[in-house]
């Protein structure tokens, strides 16, 4: 039998001629095969540059209007910004994004909001996450006896059904202690709907900003268009659907890199 699956995979395969070498088969890492095919799409790309050097700004937001912009963040500039009437008067060189209405740098404003609304959203995700595994870990290694949050019964399920494989018996087999094959073995195949959780639960949260901030008067993207819709400001109200959008997809697209880390049975050809 296995003669026979060996020469139904090699018939497909040229046989070198005679006096020249075989072809070695060249091994690739999840990143390698992952970059292979992403670079060939170029509006991809762009996108994910765009998103990270968003990120980047809204990390740096403290220095960059410091010491680029020159302009604080609750720092007044009606008279270079507002008219006669006290309406903005719109972009230009010093004023990127132009004012809002009581004369602040807009573009400051947005920077902090869009730190802010990250700050959030990454930290509430990353405590439900965090305690989610370990919870889940704990339940999977005492077999369902700990229960806890949706992501933690999500862990613990994925675990004992995927302690029942064969390759952790194989691991088993070998000698390992059973806290390796669960951390090592069990555990990597276990997170991938929890890391689809993941991205699933930072794009709820930040479309969820619009109401988190407001009730908690936080200085946020989602305070900031809900403050920018009740005076019919609506430019500012789409460039934050944007950026959530923009932003969601990113995420989704962080979350399929991190499948061919997490389970070698994934691959980007």
């Amino acid at each position: 039998m296995a003669q026979v699956a060996a020469d139904q995979i090699t018939s497909g395969v040229a046989a070198p001629a005679p006096g020249e070498p075989s072809q070695a088969v060249v091994g690739r890492s999840p990143w390698e095969l992952f970059w292979r095919r992403f670079r060939q799409d170029r509006f991809a790309l762009v996108g994910i540059v765009f998103i990270v050097l968003l990120i980047i700004l809204a990390i740096m937001a403290p220095l960059f209007s410091e010491y680029v912009v020159h302009h604080g963040k609750n720092e007044l500039f009606i008279y270079q910004v507002l008219d006669e009437y006290g309406l903005p008067k719109g972009p230009n060189a010093e004023f990127w994004f132009g004012s809002d209405p009581t004369g602040r740098d807009l573009f400051v404003r947005v920077l902090y909001g869009a730190r802010t609304s990250l700050i959030v959203a990454f930290f509430a995700t990353g405590i439900a996450m965090v305690l989610g595994v370990v919870l889940g870990v704990t339940a999977g290694f005492y077999r369902g006896k700990v229960d806890g949050s949706f992501h933690s019964r999500m862990v613990r399920g994925n675990l004992m059904e995927t302690m029942s494989e064969d390759y952790i018996r194989t691991a088993r087999a070998k000698g390992l202690s059973e806290r390796k094959v669960i951390l090592k073995h069990g555990l990597r195949s276990a997170l991938t709907p929890v890391v689809t959780m993941f991205g699933l639960d930072v794009a709820f949260l930040l479309g969820g900003a619009v109401v988190t901030e407001t009730v908690f008067q936080l200085p946020g993207l989602g305070q900031y268009a809900i403050t920018a819709l009740t005076v019919n400001d609506f430019p500012p109200v789409m460039g934050v659907t944007v950026f959530g959008a923009l932003f969601i997809v990113v995420a989704n697209l962080l979350v399929d890199i991190a499948y061919a880390f997490l389970d070698p049975r994934v691959r980007y050809a």
